[in-house]
């Protein structure tokens, strides 16, 4: 089944930026789910991005939100991030800053720059 997950994911991505093949946000869309649904924490990431981002699918703050959360349980730090800027914005849920500090912070400890960033700019600098 790892194949399976890794092929939908592989060809979602080439339908997404149109690499060897024309871009097509439906079918990248259709690839990626299947492999988020089956469990890819990088698919549910790159579904989150198109509900969120109205690519491919309508737009769902709501269905963004669950799949960044997938993702982010996952430790897909750059979900962690997104997740965080859903509670800092209240997309798909009431505002939290709390959380939204927490995912930044977990996700800076991983490394990600973005995270960095966003712990310095929106968070208790004493939890950064």
């Amino acid at each position: 089944m790892q194949e399976t997950k890794e092929s939908d994911t592989h060809l979602g991505m080439r339908y997404l930026t149109g690499r060897g093949i024309p871009r097509n946000d439906e079918k990248a869309f259709s690839h990626l789910l299947t492999a988020a649904n089956e469990g890819n924490p990088f698919a549910q990431n790159e579904v989150a991005y198109l509900y969120a981002t109205g690519k491919g699918t309508t737009q769902d703050y709501t269905k963004a939100f669950e799949y960044y959360q997938k993702a982010a349980r996952r430790n897909l730090s750059s979900a962690q991030y997104s997740l965080g800027l859903f509670y800092q914005y209240g997309l798909g849920q009431v505002p939290n800053h709390t959380k939204a500090c927490q995912l930044f912070l977990k996700s800076k400890r991983s490394g990600f720059e973005p995270a960095k960033r966003a712990c310095l700019q929106y968070c208790d600098h004493s939890t950064s």
